[in-house]
């Protein structure tokens, strides 16, 4: 799904210079990214997957052991209770704000020019990554992906995440490109 979804959006892209992985957990848009752009920030929150990530990646890609939000400061994780039907390897974290060992960071805060795309996949925080990111989206205009996760999965501060993230895109002068399940591309007017 993650090369179709990148396909839908390459209409969408208008160079390639610089991508963002929010939520890059193994890296599964990583690589793919930094085949086609010339530089790939990957911002993972879990220190085990960053530093495989680090220990993997091409020149080209800049891992962030970090969570994106809409400030800078620390967190912890919320794990959601485990699907039966699913492998217990298979859960998502979300990060709350608040004490914890969980470095979180804005992408505004970061040295990011010519963003072109930004993917996330950052389980509920989505709208929180995008009020994070309002300079880069008011200069770049980068091309969105969003993997939405369904708001039962949800601790209770993220339920309205893809409501509040729709409304926000709205407000930044972006439009729905395409959806494709849970996941949708965003574009800039």
């Amino acid at each position: 799904m993650k090369i179709e979804l990148l396909e839908a959006a390459k209409p969408y892209i208008k160079h390639w210079n610089t991508a963002v992985d929010g939520g890059a957990y193994k890296g599964e848009w990583t690589y793919p990214l930094s085949t086609k752009f010339k530089t790939v920030y990957a911002f993972e929150p879990q220190k085990a997957y960053a530093d495989r990530l680090d220990a993997t990646r091409t020149p080209n890609v800049i891992v962030v052991n970090a969570a994106l939000m809409d400030q800078s400061g620390t967190g912890v994780f919320v794990v959601p209770p485990r699907d039966p039907r699913k492998p217990a390897t298979d859960r998502s974290t979300t990060v709350l704000r608040g004490r914890g060992a969980v470095k979180i960071v804005r992408l505004d805060d970061y040295p990011i020019s010519n963003c072109a795309l930004i993917k996330l996949n950052v389980e509920g925080c989505e709208h929180l990554v995008l009020e994070g990111a309002r300079h880069i989206l008011e200069n770049d205009g980068p091309v969105i992906i969003m993997e939405e996760a369904h708001p039962k999965k949800l601790p209770d501060p993220y339920k309205k995440s893809s409501r509040q993230s729709r409304r926000f895109l709205g407000t930044m002068g972006y439009v729905l490109a395409g959806e494709y399940g849970h996941d949708s591309i965003w574009r800039r007017k």
